[in-house]
C-alpha cells in the first residue's frame, strides 16, 4: 500500500505534466489561430502576393511568399515586411520570396553570381547595376537593381517569367553574401 507522502509526490508529478501539456497546447493554438492564420490572410490581401505560407521552425518564423509579377520588388518586399512586423513582434522572421522563374532566368542568375557577389561585397552598387544591365540586355532580359539601407533587391524579368532575389546588406558586408 502507498504511503500518503508517495501519493502526494505522484499527484504532483502528474499535475506538472498535465499543466505543461495544457500550456504547450494553448501556446501552439495561440500561434496557429492568433498569429499564423491571421497573418497569412493579411498577406494574401496584398496586391503583390499570390499566396503565403507560414511555418515556425525552432524559434523563427519562415514566411514563404509567392508573388505576382510586380513593378518594383523593393516596394512589394517592404510592404510584406511591414505587414509581418505589424503582427509578429520580438520573434525572428525569415522571408522567402518564391517567384515564377524560368530555366533561362535561373541560368542567367547563375552566370551573374560572380559579378553580383563581387559588387555586393565591395558595395559597388552603381557598378553592379551597370554590369547587370549590360549582361541582361545582351540576353533580352529586363533587370532592375534597388538598394536601401537594409537590402539589395534584384528583379529579373523575361516575358511572363520573373525572378526576385534579396540580399541583406549586413550579411554581404560580413560574409560575402546572403540570399533570401
Amino acid at each position: 500500500m502507498m504511503k500518503n507522502s508517495e501519493f502526494k509526490i505522484i499527484t504532483a508529478v502528474i499535475s506538472l505534466f498535465v499543466t505543461l501539456a495544457i500550456l504547450l497546447g494553448g501556446y501552439n493554438l495561440y500561434n496557429k489561430y492568433m498569429v499564423e492564420k491571421p497573418l497569412t490572410t493579411q498577406l494574401a490581401t496584398l496586391p503583390a502576393v499570390k499566396s503565403a505560407k507560414i511555418t515556425k521552425v525552432d524559434k523563427e518564423y519562415l514566411i514563404q511568399v509567392e508573388l505576382e509579377q510586380v513593378d518594383n520588388i523593393q516596394d512589394s518586399y517592404n510592404q510584406i515586411e511591414s505587414t509581418i512586423n505589424g503582427k509578429i513582434k520580438n520573434v525572428k522572421c525569415k522571408i522567402e520570396i518564391q517567384d515564377a522563374g524560368s530555366k533561362e532566368l535561373s541560368h542567367f542568375y547563375n552566370e551573374l553570381q560572380p559579378v553580383l557577389y563581387q559588387g555586393l561585397s565591395e558595395q559597388q552598387y552603381l557598378w553592379l547595376d551597370e554590369q547587370i544591365k549590360e549582361r541582361s540586355g545582351d540576353k533580352g532580359i529586363e533587370s532592375r537593381l534597388y538598394v536601401d539601407d537594409k537590402r539589395v533587391y534584384l528583379q529579373l524579368e523575361d516575358a511572363d517569367s520573373y525572378l526576385y532575389k534579396t540580399f541583406d546588406i549586413a550579411q554581404t558586408q560580413t560574409n560575402g553574401g546572403g540570399d533570401s
